[in-house]
């Protein structure tokens, strides 16, 4: 992930890239406080309107 995550950086170099974790079940409150996500969806969250994702 961190090399992927290097390389969209160095493709891009004027975009942020953050790491977001979707999960479709609880998450365990370790992840959670690992500040390692900028932000931790739940698979509704997907559907909710105002939601807008750039691929």
């Amino acid at each position: 992930m961190e090399r992927k995550a290097l390389l969209l950086q160095a493709e891009y170099p004027r975009h942020t890239i953050q790491r977001v974790l979707v999960s479709d079940g609880p998450v365990s409150r370790e992840v959670e406080r690992s500040g390692y996500f900028f932000r931790i969806l739940s698979s509704p969250d997907l559907i909710e309107p105002g939601w807008i994702f750039f691929l």
